[in-house]
């Protein structure tokens, strides 16, 4: 049974409890609540102790994002930039998208420590710096970059390290070319 109204002195000793559950394989639900329910809680935290300020980090983003599936596409798109039909002209089109999604999107940091990964999603707030939230812990980075997936996002390095190049290029055709050229 999880206490919602626990409190801590510090985020380190929440989330070193958290850690010390998670191994026990008890609940941290309320742990992570403690630490997810003040928005700049984690983000001093991570400052101070500089856990998410590495090179162990993906960019996210996502289908929607990507071919503007709840607008128009043909508003931001001429359409002779997406009546594309090789494979290798939608690779390009998806590699120049993804630069300009991702110039101010989220990322999802993570950070090995006491045989757990300690994971949180990042975004730039311009002048205010780097903000931290989501914080939760996984067994692996591969657990935490799955359970990203699973949840719809799409991760980018220098690459898409969570799909295919044939899956991006069946996204394409389903998101642009089914629905605005071969009706």
């Amino acid at each position: 049974m999880s206490n919602k109204n626990i409190s801590y002195l510090s985020v380190s000793h929440a989330i070193e409890d958290a850690i010390a559950k998670y191994k026990k394989y008890e609940s941290i639900e309320s742990c992570l609540s403690w630490i997810n329910s003040d928005t700049d809680r984690l983000t001093i935290w991570a400052y101070e102790t500089e856990t998410f300020f590495n090179e162990d980090y993906v960019f996210l983003t996502s289908e929607e994002e990507i071919f503007i599936t709840g607008d128009n596409l043909l508003e931001c798109f001429d359409i002779e930039q997406l009546d594309l039909t090789e494979d290798e002209d939608i690779s390009c089109f998806i590699d120049n998208r993804i630069h300009n999604v991702l110039e101010d999107g989220p990322a999802a940091h993570y950070y090995h420590t006491d045989g757990v990964c300690l994971a949180a999603t990042c975004i730039s707030c311009g002048q205010a710096g780097l903000h931290f939230s989501n914080f939760d812990i996984y067994n692996s980075k591969e657990d935490y970059l799955e359970s990203l997936k699973e949840r719809g996002s799409m991760l980018w390095m220098t690459k898409f390290v969570s799909h295919s190049d044939e899956e991006l290029i069946s996204m394409f055709k389903k998101n642009v070319t089914k629905k605005y050229f071969r009706k």
